[in-house]
């Protein structure tokens, strides 16, 4: 079998136009897991800036209740400042989130990332603050000490979590699992809810 020059050229085309599709391959997936990160940064930065309507608009399977409502009808109808402080501290820690994405894999219309999440388990704190102590006082007291607790808390937690997000009508939409249900209700949900 000759070699010619043609026979070559035909090859070095082959390998260059098989590069330039795998590039493009490999840049349009890069793209397309961009856009699932976004989608969760901006699910994320909606719901601890306290804008439940907003962040329910990246979820697909179910929608989280508007807890500032609840935070609200309590603080207008507490008359004790200690109790206020309780409520807006627990609100406060409850969308102090922080997180990291750790990696993103995507595949078609389906993303999963690989987020680390820092946050306030109240839940953990509130149980283990009323164990250590069952005959806690029934005097006005009571509130400063457990405000004075929950300032001080050490129930802070990091925890690595995979989050599904699926593509549909172009738009990436997040799939809430109980685990992160968890964490967006810092343990809330786990322990007083399921």
């Amino acid at each position: 079998m000759k070699i010619t020059s043609k026979n070559i050229l035909l090859k070095f085309c082959c390998v260059i136009l098989i590069s330039i599709v795998l590039g493009f391959a490999i840049l349009f997936s890069l793209s397309i897991s961009k856009d699932s990160e976004i989608t969760f940064q901006n699910f994320i930065n909606s719901y601890t800036s306290k804008d439940i309507e907003q962040a329910n608009k990246y979820l697909l399977n179910i929608s989280i209740p508007n807890i500032n409502h609840v935070f609200d009808n309590v603080l207008s109808q507490s008359d004790n400042e200690s109790k206020m402080e309780i409520i807006s501290e627990i609100q406060n820690m409850m969308f102090n989130i922080d997180y990291e994405i750790l990696s993103s894999k995507t595949f078609f219309n389906s993303s999963t990332l690989k987020i680390r999440f820092t946050y306030y388990d109240i839940a953990k704190h509130i149980i283990n603050f009323f164990k250590n102590d069952p005959s806690f006082p029934d005097d006005e007291n009571k509130y400063e000490i457990f405000l004075e607790s929950l300032k001080s808390t050490k129930y802070k937690f990091s925890s690595i979590l995979d989050i599904q997000l699926s593509k549909k009508n172009n738009q990436w939409y997040i799939i809430v699992s109980d685990k992160l249900l968890n964490i967006l209700t810092s343990g809330i949900y786990k322990n007083f809810i399921t």
